[in-house]
């Protein structure tokens, strides 16, 4: 386990094969299908999630969600088509009712009985407005079809990007195993913590290259900033990787939550507003202690791996630039606020 996560078992993303029942009178002289019973009708194809499926079962699961789509797709069109033919059928009936109508017109200005013209002009005025109803339901109809078949591509959408997320967590588990596995043959005999943390740190350098993974690897798959993810879960895989005691209360996803954890129990050291930073910081500071930056706007945070004479210094970085990053900083950095000492020197890990 990694900052909570753990690999995922092995399910599937399947794609419904609900079907989309319709139906749509063929009678012309008759109303389609209600409106409302249209609506009840429609059964949007469902995208089914399960967390936790093998990759080769992942992209079967995507082509699977695609080809579920592109079978309502495919219906949705053969009942707009049938409806698009009904109103075409309804269209000539009218045609053939105006010049039924405009014949009787001419008959009754010709000086026909006017009792029976007018009585054929009702039955033919009856059956326009009923074919006109039946239109304008059918419409409806395919109004309704293409917002469910709209929702449908955004069930399938989302149903893909939930696979991609897995799939993106899986790989970065694997990198972040294959980090710990070279990360082995980098720790010495009698290293103190502060050099194990700051050398498991640089194992990721390179590794994680984007804020997706960076997410997926350290902040649990939620989408935000992560250098504060990056360091508490370093931290705490250091420990647990030498059965070391992670410092009470020690973790935050922000940058404030750790300084904050820092200053409640003593261990922040303030170089901002100090005219001796270089100093303070080549006297105190020690590799695996955590920088804080929170000046001029910037809230950034990341774990000391080198400290020089002059007082600059070297950091491995989650979230910089979207990737895990070495940075180098001098002492007199308008961002620097001040750093974490992590005292690690009192613990001491000696390597059987």
């Amino acid at each position: 386990m990694v900052n909570g996560i753990t690999p995922q078992s092995s399910n599937h993303y399947i794609a419904s094969s609900t079907g989309i029942p319709v139906s749509v009178s063929e009678n012309t002289t008759t109303a389609g299908t209600s409106g409302a019973a249209a609506e009840d009708e429609l059964q949007d194809v469902e995208f089914n999630d399960v967390e936790g499926i093998g990759k080769t079962e992942e992209e079967q699961a995507i082509e699977d969600v695609n080809n579920q789509l592109a079978k309502a797709e495919k219906q949705y069109a053969d009942k707009i088509e049938q409806c698009n033919k009904q109103i075409e059928k309804m269209q000539e009936q009218l045609d053939k009712l105006d010049i039924q109508r405009r014949n009787l017109t001419q008959q009754l200005f010709a000086g026909s009985d006017t009792s029976s013209i007018m009585s054929g002009l009702q039955q033919l005025n009856s059956q326009k407005s009923q074919i006109i109803n039946n239109i304008t339901s059918i419409l409806f109809n395919i109004s309704e079809f293409e917002t469910a078949l709209e929702e449908s591509k955004i069930n399938a959408q989302e149903s893909i990007d939930k696979i991609n997320d897995v799939i993106t967590q899986k790989e970065s588990m694997t990198k972040i195993q294959t980090a710990l596995e070279g990360t082995s043959g980098e720790i010495k005999p009698g290293m103190e913590m502060g050099d194990i943390v700051a050398t498991l740190g640089s194992q990721f350098i390179d590794v994680i290259n984007s804020d997706a993974e960076g997410n997926a690897a350290f902040s649990n798959g939620v989408s935000q900033h992560w250098c504060a993810d990056f360091v508490t879960s370093i931290v705490k895989m250091a420990c647990e990787a030498t059965g070391t005691s992670i410092p009470s209360g020690f973790g935050s996803s922000s940058v404030s939550g750790l300084k904050s954890w820092g200053e409640s129990n003593g261990s922040f050291v303030q170089t901002a507003g100090k005219g001796n930073k270089a100093s303070i910081i080549s006297s105190t500071i020690k590799p695996g202690d955590i920088m804080i930056q929170k000046e001029n706007n910037s809230s950034h945070t990341g774990i000391v791996t080198k400290v020089y004479p002059d007082g600059s210094f070297d950091t491995v970085e989650g979230n910089s630039s979207d990737a895990v990053k070495g940075r180098h900083y001098s002492a007199n950095s308008d961002k620097l606020t001040g750093f974490i000492s992590m005292k690690w020197w009192l613990q001491m890990y000696l390597i059987p």
